[in-house]
């Protein structure tokens, strides 16, 4: 059998394996980034629903900055987007 493939019941799961670098996304960008991202998150649960202009107005940063933002916060789950 191949090594990254485990049989379990009916199902097939095939695992990747891939080098992972010590520390990696654990430097001072990523910190920043995952402060900022907070920052973004307070704001919304401070004053309610945001577009990505307003954000990016009351927290001095470009809305492509805070789409970014959205766009991990969506993705984990912490907030979710409405029309």
């Amino acid at each position: 059998m191949d090594a990254g493939v485990e049989i379990e019941h009916d199902s097939v799961v095939k695992t990747a394996h891939r080098e992972v670098l010590p520390d990696a996304g654990r430097g001072p960008a990523a910190e920043r980034h995952a402060r900022t991202r907070a920052r973004v998150a307070r704001a919304i649960l401070e004053n309610g629903p945001s577009t990505a202009a307003a954000l990016a107005s009351r927290l001095q940063l470009t809305p492509a900055a805070i789409r970014r933002h959205l766009d991990t916060l969506l993705s984990e789950g912490l907030i979710e987007a409405r029309q």
